[in-house]
């Protein structure tokens, strides 16, 4: 209990002090994951926690008053995708930027990829000569092909299976 309340009086003065806050790590379901409980004590209203989405599911979203409250999960992989793909889009909206959520463009995948459906993909992927390349080590803890992504391919909840040649949403970052 000394964790919860030591980290509620940090976020206490973080909210204090600004209008977004941005919290990393703590926030999924493990023994010594205190974020959304010391964000409800603090009064912060939850807007949404857990998505359907890899990586990332951990991600929360909250409001106290006016100020916006993001917690990302500790994952390195994960903590860039969240960012790129709500937050950053989410201060560019509150800054008064129109479409900030809206895919980069649509390319052509060089080659077929499967992933499990019922679940959003946001991959590290690389473009080359105007093709799509869906890189390997897509682990939240691997950062090793962040060495050549320029982007990321959404793979939506209801697709399974995509062929080469399948248009596919990037987002640039």
């Amino acid at each position: 209990m000394d964790h919860l309340s030591k980290l509620k009086k940090s976020i206490d003065e973080v909210i204090e002090k600004t209008e977004v806050v941005l919290l990393s790590g703590g926030i999924s379901v493990g023994d010594y994951d205190y974020v959304k409980k010391a964000l409800e004590i603090a009064g912060v209203k939850e807007l949404f926690y857990k998505i359907k989405q890899r990586s990332g599911k951990p991600l929360y979203a909250g409001l106290l008053g006016k100020k916006i409250v993001f917690a990302l999960p500790g994952n390195p992989a994960s903590v860039i995708i969240c960012f790129n793909q709500y937050v950053k889009p989410a201060l560019l909206q509150y800054m008064g930027h129109h479409g900030p959520w809206k895919p980069t463009e649509k390319l052509p995948l060089a080659e077929p990829s499967r992933r499990k459906n019922g679940i959003t993909f946001f991959l590290k992927a690389h473009i080359e000569i105007g093709l799509v390349y869906i890189l390997p080590g897509q682990e939240s803890f691997n950062l090793i092909s962040f060495g050549v992504t320029n982007c990321f391919a959404e793979v939506t909840e209801e697709t399974e299976e995509l062929e080469a040649g399948s248009l596919i949403n990037i987002y640039h970052w």
